[in-house]
């Protein structure tokens, strides 16, 4: 999207208008793989924006979409809201989504961040025991998969 590179600039404002309307001309071409990837580009800027409701309102738009790979992603994405808004049963719920999808599409270093999580929420619940466990098998797949971030990261859990 063009609106793409105004989004890095930071103008956040043209971004929005441009994805709008982006979002009506796909609307009218009955585009369902653009609309979603708008709407999920209209939840990551309103997540920018500090616009948490509308950026939910938006992923859960392209949650509905046909393609998996933004459905995946797209939980995440709002399990990350609901995490730094302090609902943690929330976050929990769709990165528990994010995390079955992202091992369905056998994308594994995905799965491996979202396992991370996780555990970092277990902790926060005091669940510590499980907290540890998913930690640890996040770990394990990073290392098969070659991720060394991931793994240090595991580490620091």
């Amino acid at each position: 999207f063009p609106s793409h590179d105004i989004q890095i600039l930071g103008n956040f404002t043209n971004s929005l208008n441009s994805l709008k309307r982006a979002l009506q001309i796909y609307e009218e071409l009955e585009d369902k793989f653009s609309i979603q990837k708008v709407h999920s580009a209209l939840g990551t800027v309103n997540r920018a924006l500090g616009e948490f409701n509308d950026a939910i309102e938006n992923y859960s738009n392209a949650i509905n979409g046909p393609d998996e790979s933004v459905v995946s992603a797209t939980h995440n994405n709002i399990a990350v809201i609901y995490f730094s808004l302090g609902e943690t049963d929330a976050a929990l719920l769709y990165y528990e989504k994010a995390l079955k999808s992202f091992i369905k599409e056998e994308k594994y270093g995905y799965a491996a961040s979202v396992m991370l999580n996780i555990g970092k929420l277990y902790i926060l619940k005091s669940r510590i025991d499980e907290g540890i466990e998913i930690s640890k098998k996040a770990y394990e797949i990073s290392n098969k998969i070659s991720m060394p971030s991931i793994s240090a990261s595991a580490l620091l859990t």
